[in-house]
């Protein structure tokens, strides 16, 4: 079916030279249009360009694939297209197009977090808009080009100078001529300014700016993902003043809008919110049901990153053969890589004798806290130096015993837990319990309830297999952990081994018992 409908618009295209700009034009609205199906879409976009007439068209075409392209992830295939539309547009001055597609290719590599990359083709926008002729245009492509810089500001986590650049992109947007265009842009200046109230935890400023991306996206008549990011926005502001009823009333507005479009951005925004709804409402079957989405989600992304980020590298090393290698060169290379070849092999033939080394270890510490009895006691020399502490030995050996049986529960698991919440919890102070963690547990506050959160999921590991079929990512959760980035470097500056490698070797250990 899907066949037959491209080949029934190239057809129509294709019928007269005079009518070649107006079916172009009615097939790359049709086209563009989120309403319709993705996968169609992407393949239309592509036998567009093949029937394009001028150069414009060529670009718009390869254009349009791009950001198809980037919306369902794959933005390896997605920088092709659009490199395309760039060489084009450059080689036929096409300036205001060439703006556009630079701010464009700067999108995809910001989403796929190679923001020096982006930050090039950010530079190389603004030079091509300065040569934009139309009023229209050059009003259109400035508001967007803030956009961008404020997307740049957010992954900074600078908010208020994100919403200050936002604010001076609405009034290009609001000189632009077309009614529907304005407002739909408006609409989406409007959502981005909400985002970073909510960042920022100002609710109501955030509020009032979703409430006015709704009017302008209902002015504009354009059935856009937008609204599925407002609805997931507003969720948000609702979870955090404690309406849950509110909350997945707008979130299951945006789920529906995020399943029908096949934006994947929306989607992983509407999961991550779902997730963090239902482990706070402590509904575990919806919670286990969305992170499995989301995780399955997010290997999508992290596989077209990859992608993406061999590209870049396949285009330098390209550019670098371009470059004449003599006979000596090569021969001096080969040797080169020859000799570390061989040291890679030693480092880590070493590397994995460590790793098992540091994985022993760990498993005989954790046997060890098995056996512990936990009656941790200040020791005489320490009575002795008492005069020279400001903590009461007393009030110390307290803290010591509350501490032992903080360390039995499992609240040092919640995110954000801080040094100010556990001494609300063992009632005394932060300046006493700094101290007592500092000389008891030989180190700080951070690292000691990292270490706790590393010794926990470690011995769920050990003693419960099921964990071992878990991705990183629900491990990095389950423990309390921010990010899976995170998780990993703390794991491994606790047991000396990534959990991947911790995984394996357990793995390995276990298949050799049996």
């Amino acid at each position: 079916m899907t066949k037959f409908l491209c080949i029934s618009i190239l057809f129509l295209c294709s019928q007269s030279i005079y009518a070649q700009q107006s079916k172009f034009d009615s097939v790359y609205n049709l086209v563009s249009s989120e309403t319709i199906k993705m996968k169609w879409a992407v393949n239309v976009a592509d036998s567009l360009y093949k029937i394009s007439a001028t150069e414009e068209q060529k670009v718009r075409a390869s254009m349009l694939s791009a950001n198809l392209l980037q919306k369902t992830g794959m933005i390896n295939e997605a920088l092709v297209y659009a490199k395309r539309a760039d060489s084009i547009a450059e080689k036929s001055q096409l300036h205001d197009l060439q703006a556009r597609v630079c701010g464009l290719i700067s999108t995809i590599y910001r989403v796929a977090k190679l923001p020096i990359q982006g930050k090039v083709y950010l530079e190389k926008a603004m030079k091509a808009s300065q040569k934009i002729v139309d009023i229209n245009n050059s009003s259109k492509f400035q508001g967007n080009l803030h956009q961008e810089m404020a997307y740049y500001a957010m992954d900074d986590l600078k908010y208020r100078e994100a919403i200050s650049i936002l604010k001076k992109g609405k009034s290009s947007f609001e000189k632009v001529k077309i009614t529907k265009e304005r407002n739909f842009l408006l609409a989406t200046n409007e959502e981005l300014i909400a985002k970073n109230y909510v960042s920022l935890r100002e609710y109501e400023q955030a509020l009032a700016a979703y409430e006015k991306s709704i009017s302008f996206l209902d002015k504009s008549g354009n059935e856009s993902a937008l609204e599925g990011f407002i609805y997931n926005g507003m969720g948000n502001i609702h979870l955090a003043r404690n309406d849950n009823e509110s909350a997945i009333k707008y979130y299951n507005l945006a789920l529906e809008i995020a399943e029908a479009s096949q934006f994947l951005a929306l989607k992983e925004e509407v999961y991550q919110a779902l997730i963090n709804y239902y482990k706070i409402t402590k509904d575990q079957e919806n919670y286990v049901r969305f992170n499995e989405k989301y995780l399955k989600l997010r290997d999508e992304f992290e596989q077209a990153k990859t992608l993406s980020a061999n590209y870049v590298v396949k285009e330098l090393h390209s550019r670098e053969k371009s470059a004449a290698f003599n006979f000596y060169t090569i021969i001096g290379i080969s040797v080169l890589l020859i000799v570390f070849a061989f040291g890679s092999y030693l480092y880590i033939r070493k590397k994995r004798r460590k790793d098992i080394l540091h994985f022993n270890q760990t498993i005989q510490e954790l046997k060890q806290r098995h056996k512990k009895t936990k009656e941790q006691t200040v020791s005489k020399s320490e009575q002795k130096s008492f005069e020279r502490e400001f903590v009461p030995i007393e009030t110390e050996q307290k803290i010591m015993d509350k501490l032992n049986g903080f360390e039995d529960s499992v609240k040092y698991l919640e995110k954000g837990y801080s040094l100010s919440m556990l001494a609300v919890e063992l009632e005394t102070n932060t300046k006493y319990l700094s101290h007592v963690i500092n000389k008891n547990k030989q180190t700080d506050f951070n690292n000691y309830i990292n270490r706790l959160k590393i010794n926990y999921i470690v011995g769920k590991l050990h003693d419960e297999p099921i964990y071992s079929n878990y991705k990183i990512s629900y491990l990095a959760d389950e423990c309390g952990f921010s990010s899976h980035s995170k998780f990993t470097t703390i794991f491994k500056n606790v047991t000396g081994v990534s959990p991947t490698t911790f995984l394996s070797h357990l793995a390995e250990n276990k298949s050799s018992k049996n």
